[in-house]
């Protein structure tokens, strides 16, 4: 990593910025000398100050804080910019403590910008797993990008040029720009201790230090996620933002609702028979929404899935429900989940057509099939004696009529159907049937 150096000028001012938890009580901190031959800024902000909370620390000016004058502080808060809203982190790996696999780790910090992102603001936090360069981390450099890792035995959360106090718990550095009287984040690290406190509640330190990341400073107020001194861990280990956190995001980035989503219900299906599963969601902001499914329950299927839908084969013996559950992200990774269950039809019974009516006499029916095999078809809607003279039309993604004619001599006449249902007709399929 490289460190990244400006000159100084009224329309780019390039500043580095910590924000330090403590395990304890008030503690006062000392300004952070800047790196030799280099440009930038730097200050210190130590948990336990009482200062008022703010979008952001580096907002506040403080008398009894001479380093602290304009335009290291002041007006306006620092945020996201707007075309990187959607903030990626990754781990390192090499300094993690001794007392968390690298497994745990990876899981906490997804747990925890999972966390953030549950609050509906139109800003995300996007974990990618280890850093590529997984190069020890290093004070005052500025590579881009946002690694969480751990301190070593360099004790850089105590030492002078990159923290301030003896008994911090974690640290986030951030980078931030002022250029046009706009402040913004270019990048945010987050240094963890091994203090037993980290150890005891690691989830809640990282909740915090990604609050730090989301461009929050300190709340005066204990409840706090971002309170500047923890309570004992077992009333803060699980906390969380608190509703007035979260409406301070919203007032900082913008309200962005989750998504929608629930899955079609289908009627009990043929052993053997083919399986579509179709999500049907929307995002209020209308942006694209990312699918993934898994099946929770019942005998493990081969699931296949392509974006809104997905599909598999019934078992071929009659099996309990399987359930299978669907869930869907917008840009800002907001969520939202479905489930949905899939009887299987025992055997001997009778083959049904769900919705609609067979016009056996003559003429065309429009009818939903509870789904099976070609032959399945015909027995439940005209009969095995029908055909000679029974028709089949489906549509397929562009919107043409494909035909299945059960006694058709040349194998053309059905490819177009057998190339849509390979493994047979799903169930609650919509067909157009003709059976004299």
């Amino acid at each position: 990593m490289r460190l990244v150096s400006r000159p100084l000028s009224l329309a780019l001012l390039a500043l580095v910025l910590a924000v330090v938890l403590l395990a304890g009580r008030d503690a006062s901190s000392g300004a952070v000398a800047p790196a030799a031959a280099s440009a930038e800024l730097t200050s210190a902000f130590a948990w336990g100050e009482p200062v008022e909370f703010a979008i952001d620390w580096v907002s506040d000016c403080v008398a009894d804080r001479p380093e602290r004058v304009p335009p290291t502080c002041g007006s306006p808060p620092a945020l996201w910019p707007a075309a990187g809203r959607l903030v990626t982190l990754c781990t390192l790996q090499g300094q993690r403590a001794a007392w968390w696999t690298a497994e745990q780790f990876r899981a906490a910090v997804q747990a925890a910008t999972e966390d953030w992102n549950a609050v509906e603001a139109g800003v995300g936090l996007s974990y990618l797993g280890d850093c590529a360069d997984q190069a020890r981390w290093q004070c005052r450099v500025a590579d881009g990008i946002n690694e969480v890792t751990f301190d070593d035995a360099r004790n850089l959360l105590v030492a002078s040029t990159c923290g301030n106090s003896s008994n911090a718990l974690a640290i986030t550095f951030t980078v931030m720009t002022l250029q046009g009287g706009v402040r913004s984040i270019r990048e945010s690290d987050v240094v963890m201790g091994a203090s037993a406190f980290v150890q005891q509640c690691p989830a809640v330190v990282l909740r915090h230090e990604f609050g730090h990341v989301l461009g929050f400073g300190h709340s005066d107020q204990p409840g706090d996620l971002m309170a500047p001194a923890p309570p004992p861990p077992a009333q803060i280990c699980e906390r969380q933002p608190t509703a007035r956190e979260q409406a301070l995001l919203q007032q900082m980035y913008g309200v962005n609702r989750r998504p929608t989503v629930s899955i079609a219900p289908l009627p009990p299906v043929a052993p053997g028979a083919p399986v579509v599963l179709n999500a049907v969601a929307a995002d209020p902001e209308a942006g694209t929404l990312t699918y993934e499914w898994t099946q929770v329950r019942g005998v493990p299927v081969e699931l296949t899935p392509n974006g809104p839908a997905a599909s598999f084969v019934m078992p071929a013996q009659p099996v309990g429900d399987l359930e299978f559950r669907v869930e869907v992200r917008d840009p800002l990774l907001k969520t939202a989940a479905a489930s949905g269950v899939v009887s299987a039809r025992a055997l001997g019974t009778a083959l049904y057509v769900s919705r609609g009516t067979v016009p056996t006499a003559g003429g065309f029916g429009l009818i939903v099939f509870s789904g099976g095999s070609e032959a399945d078809l015909l027995a439940a809607t005209c009969g095995a004696a029908a055909a000679p003279t029974a028709a089949f039309w489906a549509t397929n993604a562009q919107g043409q009529f494909v035909v299945y004619i059960p006694n058709a001599a040349v194998a053309a006449v059905n490819a177009g159907w057998r190339a849509l249902y390979p493994q047979g007709v799903p169930a609650s399929s919509a067909l157009l049937v003709r059976c004299r």
